[in-house]
């Protein structure tokens, strides 16, 4: 299933599933992002909107895209009733609708996860295009460091990938190769299911 339509489907629930399980990775990755101290942020896959609404407590410009249509309104209705501002809009992680270096920070958490192998290295050079020279970005991806978990995880994956959301563990590190970005901080918040959070910033040539 495309997964703009999984996500459509899923939208409904998915803040009350999947909400706990990612709120301190979530709250992690903004407190990073914000570390930069932005005037203008970027979140790609937006879901709905946990991330997005804590970065619009800030006073700088933030935009939230994501290929789910459903997710953007969940994603509108908790910045709105927040009373907060965000401009959200439906894009594809590979063909932003935004200049180069548009924004001084970008953040994208358990995307990478979702996206087809030829997609991974696509979708890092989209990030690596608006971000302008000098600022940050924020990635979170899913990790398995348990062997049983994660071959009971890759069997299910294989199986039926709609079960897990199309989810699987990305390697990051092997992605990041080539990209002119300069790795700041890695973590991981440990758990049955490992969230990495790794922040780097945009070298100038």
């Amino acid at each position: 299933m495309r997964p703009s339509k999984l996500y459509d489907l899923l939208a409904p629930v998915y803040g009350r599933v999947m909400g706990p399980l990612l709120e301190e990775a979530n709250e992690r990755a903004v407190e990073r992002l914000v570390g930069g101290a932005p005037s203008s942020a970027l979140e790609i896959g937006v879901g709905p909107g946990a991330a997005l609404a804590e970065l619009a407590r800030g006073a700088w410009q933030v935009v939230g895209v994501d290929v789910s249509s459903a997710m953007l309104r969940e994603a509108r209705t908790r910045v709105s009733q927040q009373g907060k501002q965000a401009r959200l809009a439906r894009a594809d992680a590979l063909r932003l609708p935004f200049r180069a270096a548009a924004f001084d920070a970008v953040l994208s958490t358990f995307l990478l996860d979702l996206l087809p192998e030829p997609d991974l290295r696509p979708m890092l050079a989209e990030v690596s295009r608006v971000l302008a020279p000098g600022g940050r970005v924020v990635l979170g991806v899913l990790e398995l460091p348990n062997p049983l978990v994660a071959q009971a995880w890759m069997t299910v994956y294989r199986i039926a990938p709609d079960a897990l959301g199309g989810c699987r563990p990305v390697d990051l590190t092997r992605l990041l190769d080539g990209q002119p970005l300069r790795l700041i901080r890695d973590e991981r918040l440990d758990g049955w299911v490992t969230m990495r959070i790794t922040t780097l910033v945009k070298v100038t040539a």
